[in-house]
């Protein structure tokens, strides 16, 4: 007997039960694959387990396939401005699982950028290049197919490959202010007053500095810039300074800083 349809069945667990989902039919002409989209999944909370069986001309179940796996990632934002991704590990290619790509976009976008590749099922990314930026880090991870018997390839031409769902890790605003500063300082980092690691609204960002008879001396709405420690041209002078900021975060949550510093020679 020919097989004239496939049925999708899913499950919630690796052995069952299957239910099926969905019916395609046999292909009548080349290149011969099978695809099916189950909108009824909800991928970014749930892992399911997935078989195709055909059935044959005759309305019997013929031949049952391997079983395979949704990736779904998960992302935690931690204090030390790192970002934890953990997924479970994809089955099944024929020749398992060549390594694993990880992505990431900033301030929660859509454009996404290699991050590195794994052979884990976990990752660690620093985040620290990105402390002036809002906060939110979103990541997708693919499964790249080792070669097997077959070297399998796609329409076109690639790997095979499986992506798991986006995930992202929301840091809390956040901001650390140095207490001393020197214009004259050997280094170059040092002759600037400026906070750092503000995940905050790029459009909220205020930030003022004020002597201590409470008169400013400077003023800024950009969070990359600093104070260098100069009044109208002229280096103020040395003593405690007052710095007041305020902000809103990614959540648009209105917060406020406030603190003194010390201007060096």
């Amino acid at each position: 007997a020919d097989v004239i349809d496939f049925q999708i069945q899913r499950s919630d667990d690796e052995i069952g039960p299957y239910l099926t989902i969905g019916n395609v039919a046999k292909p009548s002409n080349g290149p011969w694959e099978v695809k099916f989209v189950d909108y009824t999944a909800d991928p970014f909370t749930r892992q399911y387990y997935y078989r195709i069986t055909s059935r044959d001309s005759c309305g019997a179940l013929d031949t049952v396939s391997n079983l395979a796996t949704n990736i779904l990632l998960n992302v935690e934002a931690e204090g030390n401005l790192t970002c934890r991704l953990s997924w479970n590990a994809y089955r099944d290619f024929d020749g398992g699982v060549e390594e694993y790509r990880i992505y990431r976009s900033t301030n929660g976008g859509n454009s996404f950028s290699f991050v590195t590749a794994t052979q884990d099922t976990g990752f660690i990314d620093d985040i620290k290049p990105y402390r002036n930026s809002k906060g939110k880090f979103c990541y997708y991870v693919k499964a790249i197919a080792a070669d097997g018997l077959i070297p399998w390839r796609d329409e076109f031409g690639s790997k095979f490959n499986a992506s798991s769902n986006v995930a992202c890790g929301v840091h809390k605003a956040r901001i650390w202010c140095p207490s001393a500063f020197n214009p004259n300082s050997d280094r170059q980092e040092n002759r600037v007053w400026k906070p750092q690691g503000v995940f905050a609204r790029t459009d909220s960002y205020t930030m003022f500095i004020m002597d201590r008879w409470g008169q400013e001396v400077f003023r800024t709405t950009t969070i990359a810039q600093g104070w260098d420690g100069r009044i109208n041209g002229n280096l103020a002078p040395l003593g405690v300074y007052t710095y007041y900021i305020k902000y809103r975060s990614i959540e648009d949550v209105p917060i406020e800083e406030r603190g003194t510093f010390t201007l060096l020679y």
